[in-house]
């Protein structure tokens, strides 16, 4: 029952915190990779799951680092491990289009396997525009694959999970029924009201 309550403190916390301190970036003041720990009310952070770890009886929690994905671990809730870099994408991941930055990444584990969910995010433009609106870029929904929360990545395309011509973010995982589905939302900015898939 403890752990539960300080599962939910630490989601509240994390909830509240990004609210806050809405910003870019992953874990203010901690801007480099350090093996240090910090209490949990130092942690600044939008868009919070936390993913027990069995194998190390530990916990983790991943978010943007600029161009990179970064994982906080902790073994009780409440002290945790500065921010690591667990993951950059190769500069040709989208072959030609340079990814921009990465934003709201989620780490899922299934059947024994891992998966990071995160949107890549460019200013290549797609073909089609509209008049006075704005831009619509690649910007898409992405699952690397790591062999453990700390990697390595493998990525299952060169391109967006979702098709590459929908401007997707915020890919989840929702298993129902022993079967995982893929859930992303398509952007408002390229269907002008936006849903989920």
């Amino acid at each position: 029952m403890k752990a539960l309550v300080r599962v939910f403190l630490l989601m509240l916390s994390l909830s509240v915190s990004g609210m806050v301190q809405a910003q870019p970036g992953f874990g203010r003041g901690f801007r480099e990779d350090s093996t240090n720990m910090v209490k949990l009310g130092t942690i600044r952070l939008r868009d919070g799951r936390i993913l027990p770890e069995q194998a190390s009886k530990t916990c983790c929690t991943v978010g943007p680092g600029a161009r990179s994905v970064r994982v906080y671990t902790s073994e009780d809730l409440v002290g945790w491990q500065k921010p690591q870099t667990i993951f950059r994408p190769p500069a040709d991941i989208w072959g030609d289009i340079p990814v921009g930055g990465i934003w709201a990444p989620e780490m899922h584990a299934d059947y024994g396997r891992y998966y990071l969910f995160l949107t890549f995010d460019t200013r290549h433009q797609l073909p089609e525009q509209w008049r006075n609106w704005r831009p619509r870029v690649m910007r898409a929904s992405t699952i690397p694959a790591p062999a453990s929360p700390m990697g390595p990545f493998t990525t299952f395309t060169n391109h967006s999970t979702p098709p590459a011509g929908m401007m997707t973010l915020d890919g989840t995982l929702r298993v129902e029924a022993g079967v995982p589905h893929r859930v992303f939302s398509h952007q408002w900015v390229q269907i002008t009201r936006g849903s989920l898939s």
